[in-house]
């Protein structure tokens, strides 16, 4: 069994033209294949923080750990790029 493995995945995507803040707040720990699917626009977050995706539909509840606040600004950019 191999070592569990995750990636940060920002939000709001960093550098021009986007400028995303790198900050924790724009960061989402994620394995390697739902980073994937995040950043190509598969999968996306709701404003009530729903894991979407575009051709299921809602597929879980975001996890957030507790203290990590997520900024719903950058969620909202992050959907805008998608048409959402």
């Amino acid at each position: 069994m191999g070592a569990a493995y995750a990636e940060g995945a920002h939000i709001k995507p960093l550098g021009s033209p986007h400028d995303g803040p790198d900050t924790p707040d724009n960061v989402l720990c994620l394995c390697p294949n739902d980073h994937l699917l995040f950043d190509h626009g598969t999968r996306y977050l709701s404003d009530a923080l729903e894991v979407m995706d575009v051709h299921a539909g809602k597929v879980a509840d975001l996890v957030v750990a507790e203290g990590h606040g997520l900024s719903l600004e950058c969620v909202k950019y992050h959907r805008s790029l998608l048409g959402r």
